[in-house]
């Protein structure tokens, strides 16, 4: 393992400890100041548990309409291009020499023609 990346994963350990360190000093102070009933804590807790349920369901929402937006511009893009480089090769062959000759263009332009000889 490199020592930036070492360096980066000892950091991010650190800090985790930091964070708990003050959570748990901040809870501390907590528990002495206020008092607060058991049934009160226990529907604070519920009032938690349910928004962070819908907070993470509100994410996934907004994940899936970005990769379906994203996945959306892609097929646009790969379509554009696909028909702008279609485009350029008829243009190309079209120009050839003896394109206009040549039986495989001119059986493309058949279909304009007029059937005489039908029924």
């Amino acid at each position: 393992m490199p020592s930036n990346a070492r360096r980066r994963v000892h950091r991010r350990r650190v800090a985790k400890k930091h964070a708990n360190r003050k959570h748990r000093r901040a809870l501390k102070k907590r528990r002495h100041t206020r008092s607060v009933s058991f049934s009160q804590r226990k529907r604070a807790h519920k009032r938690a548990r349910i928004a962070k349920l819908r907070s993470i369901r509100k994410q996934r929402k907004i994940r899936k309409h970005r990769r379906a937006l994203r996945a959306k511009l892609q097929r646009q893009r790969r379509a554009h291009r696909r028909n702008l480089h279609r485009r350029i090769r008829a243009h190309r062959r079209a120009h050839r020499r003896g394109a206009r000759k040549h039986p495989r263009a001119a059986r493309k332009h058949r279909k304009h023609r007029k059937h005489h000889k039908r029924g």
